[in-house]
């Protein structure tokens, strides 16, 4: 193990740390972690006030200097544990390796069950360390990459567990916002110093904070026709994965009609969730009339489940076959009563496709943001923009 204070000496084992410790911040930086050289600075003049042979310390010197938004720290727990420990042998704890050769790993079972076991901490494990190494990473990401309509089942469980923490993470950093408050049940220190400090007195005005009254709704359509067959039995799962995270989400699927399945989707189990859903929904791969759907919706159910700040989310390939006027006519209605309307597009994924057929073309005009919807990582883009909306 490298003594503190000499990472960057001239000695051979010193570059060979330093070299991991960049190329950690590298792999941070593809994960969509901002680091920069400051922060790296950082870390190396904590590296001289810390026992770097201690696990702990270093983890906690990483994690200070490196991270710099909550978003981000189950992503980095993870992404710590997959790179260090990755490089250990069977018999090593410590998570810097000095030069030595590295061992092979384990079997890729044993990799499946130990990524299994960090998805069910949450993305992190800092309580029971399992010997993480990259492969595990590495087929997360190409799980994140993989078109939706090609998964397997058991892929699909997986990545039904991935956006469960992606939802996760959105809805903590909604349930921690606060709001100042004349009376309440919780103190606001930080006012309270302020106030103090301006008057220079060293008596505290009592200032209370309350949680912020969420007055922007979530609203998701669901195109289930026969155009998005391939798409649907998959969404509708990673859809059930975002209800049981955001409360406050309401569901419908349209095909020829539009049917809220909300309460389908609040079950605590996926499987009697899917067979509610199917003696629900009567026109699931049907045909498509878009217009006459959005008809629908903006007549009765706008009224009972929208307000005046609400975002809603459109998942549909846009092939319709209806009136195109009709479908002009309801997108702008929508468009009117609506805070923001997202339209999430599978066929958006392939660099050649361009929105040509009518119901996508008809739509344009109304969408505030167009966005691709065939694998996880373009749905984690679409939970990023979402956040974004939601401050």
């Amino acid at each position: 193990m490298t003594p503190p204070g000499h990472i960057c000496s001239n000695n051979t084992g010193d570059h060979h740390i330093f070299n991991q410790v960049v190329e950690f911040s590298r792999l941070l930086h593809n994960a969509g972690i901002s680091v920069n050289p400051a922060k790296l600075i950082d870390l190396f003049r904590c590296i001289e006030h810390i026992d770097i042979s201690n696990p702990e310390d270093f983890y906690t010197a990483s994690r200070a200097t490196l991270i710099s938004s909550h978003r981000d720290l189950a992503v980095f727990d993870y992404l710590y544990e997959s790179f260090w420990y990755g490089r250990e042998t069977r018999k090593q704890t410590k998570p810097l390796d000095t030069g030595a050769d590295e061992i092979e790993s384990a079997d890729q079972k044993n990799q499946q069950d130990k990524l299994q076991q960090t998805r069910d901490t949450g993305g992190s494990g800092r309580q029971n360390k399992p010997e993480f190494n990259r492969s595990s990473y590495s087929a997360d990401e190409y799980l994140m990459k993989k078109d939706l309509g090609q998964m397997t089942p058991e892929e699909l469980e997986q990545a039904r567990r991935l956006v469960s923490e992606l939802v996760r993470l959105i809805a903590h950093i909604r349930s921690r916002r606060r709001k100042m408050s004349k009376r309440g049940h919780e103190l606001f220190f930080r006012r309270m110093f302020r106030h103090t400090s301006g008057y220079g007195t060293d008596n505290l005005k009592m200032v209370f904070r309350n949680k912020r009254k969420r007055k922007t709704r979530l609203i998701l359509l669901c195109d289930v026709s026969g155009s998005m067959e391939d798409y649907s039995r998959f969404l509708i799962q990673i859809i059930y994965a975002m209800r049981q995270e955001l409360k406050e989400l309401e569901v419908a699927v349209f095909s020829t009609h539009m049917t809220v399945i909300t309460d389908c989707l609040s079950l605590d189990n996926i499987g009697q969730s899917l067979d509610m859903i199917t003696e629900t929904v009567h026109d699931w791969a049907g045909g498509t009339n878009i217009g006459q759907c959005l008809d629908e919706f903006n007549r009765s159910l706008s009224r009972e489940i929208s307000s005046a700040r609400t975002i809603i989310v459109i998942l549909s390939d846009g092939w319709d076959r209806g009136d195109a006027g009709v479908m002009a006519r309801e997108m702008q209605r929508l468009h009117d009563n609506a805070y923001r309307i997202l339209w999430l597009n599978p066929l958006l994924g392939n660099d050649e496709y361009q929105p040509l057929c009518q119901g996508m073309r008809t739509a344009l005009p109304w969408i505030d943001y167009f966005l691709p919807a065939h694998n996880l990582e373009s749905f984690a883009g679409f939970l990023d923009r979402l956040e974004k909306l939601w401050r």
